[in-house]
Order: C-alpha cells, then sequence, then structure tokens
C-alpha cells in the first residue's frame, strides 16, 4: 500500500524539512506540499523538501485557504486540465 500525504503550508516553521523527512523515513510514498502563497522568504524551506524524490511541491501565488490546497491536490491526482505551478527535485513541471 503507497502512503499519499497532503501538507497544505502556509509560512511554516524551520522545522518544517524535518518533518517533511520524518514521514518519507515513515514510509511516505508521495508528498505534495502546497505553498499556499507563502512568500519569498520561505522559499528556502519548500526548496528543502523539494529536494526528495517523494515530494512535489506546488506553489500559490497568494494565500488561498487549506481548501483551495485540497483542490490543488484533487487536480493533481486527477490529472485534470488545470495546471498548478509545481516544483520538484528543483525543476518546475506542468501537471
Amino acid at each position: 500500500m503507497s502512503l499519499f500525504v497532503l501538507i497544505p503550508a502556509y509560512r511554516p516553521g524551520p522545522e518544517f524539512p524535518g518533518f517533511v523527512s520524518d514521514l518519507i523515513g515513515r514510509g511516505a510514498a508521495r508528498v505534495l506540499v502546497v505553498d499556499d502563497g507563502s512568500g519569498a522568504e520561505f522559499r528556502p524551506l519548500f526548496d528543502a523538501v523539494a529536494r526528495h524524490a517523494e515530494v512535489l511541491v506546488c506553489r500559490h501565488a497568494v494565500n488561498l485557504g487549506k481548501g483551495v490546497a485540497r483542490t490543488t491536490s484533487s487536480v493533481r491526482r486527477n490529472r485534470r486540465n488545470i495546471r498548478p505551478s509545481c516544483t520538484t527535485n528543483q525543476k518546475n513541471v506542468e501537471m
């Protein structure tokens, strides 16, 4: 069984990369992190977690809330024609 984890994140703390690494270490096969408009000062934290092969980071330009983050997750999993800006292993990809 594969474990899929969704993390809607807005201005995460410095422990965030360690938290994501711990999830992967505990068996998370895929982790979708939605940066919900955190801003440029938080980009290094999101870039750090995007280095994991299991992690995909989608970025919202502004804070849209947890509900929209869940929608971003649903769009990603269902491969609809909506294309959020996402990063995996430091590369931008279209969904």
